[in-house]
């Protein structure tokens, strides 16, 4: 095996153990599932590696088949990246939807912690529609916007978990707020209710013991009749 080849296999697989694998034990952390589009890129790189130690082949068909191994090693790293692009989008959605919902953020440093929020989640998502929009035109180019996406991404998560215990008092404030609001609104409805049904008991009692002593004095009955 001559020198160049020696030295591209050495930056092949420098990629696949400083990042790719990285890469991959991510998702598979994220979601304890490996996808099988990234495995069969995998698979494909591996077999393309090992044909370069057949010796039957010339050195000008290794380069060919490391040239084609470096062509799924920046697949693999594409794949990678766009998954976890997809799956951190959806953990921020799920955020939103879950702990922003039903607390005032404005309690939060005064607000500065929902405004940077906002500014990096439209960074990313800024990011990922440049990066799907020069893929087709320019892949280096997409695979450094899409590396990016994923870097802002994990910069909002950072941010979340930097900002847990705040996010906790601050909906244990709201759900307290919003307590003693429907308390003071529930009570003046049952404090009006208790005070109709009294009356209006005390107004039915006072019937039944109107009606009571017509039976008892039956004659009193007949006298204001004769008037």
């Amino acid at each position: 095996m001559s020198p160049a080849i020696e030295k591209k296999l050495t930056e092949l697989y420098d990629t696949y153990n400083n990042s790719v694998k990285l890469l991959v034990a991510d998702i598979e952390a994220r979601t304890q599932h490996f996808p099988i589009e990234i495995l069969n890129e995998v698979r494909a790189f591996t077999d393309h590696i090992a044909r370069c130690y057949l010796s039957e082949k010339t050195e000008a068909q290794h380069l060919e088949e490391l040239k084609k191994a470096e062509g799924h090693i920046k697949r693999i790293t594409l794949d990678c990246y766009k998954y976890l692009n997809i799956y951190l989008f959806d953990e921020v959605a799920y955020f939103e939807k879950r702990d922003m919902r039903h607390v005032d953020l404005s309690f939060i440093d005064n607000g500065k912690f929902y405004l940077k929020f906002k500014k990096l989640r439209r960074e990313a998502v800024n990011l990922s529609r440049e990066a799907r929009k020069t893929e087709s035109k320019d892949k280096p180019l997409s695979l450094q916007l899409y590396e990016k996406t994923y870097n802002k991404y994990n910069e909002i998560e950072q941010f979340i978990d930097d900002n847990s215990d705040k996010l906790a008092w601050a909906k244990k404030k709201f759900f307290k707020n919003n307590s003693v609001a429907i308390l003071l609104w529930v009570i003046p409805i049952i404090v009006s209710s208790v005070i109709t049904w009294v009356v209006a008991t005390k107004h039915e009692k006072t019937k039944e013991e109107s009606k009571m002593e017509m039976i008892i004095h039956p004659e009193d009955s007949l006298l204001l009749e004769q008037e």
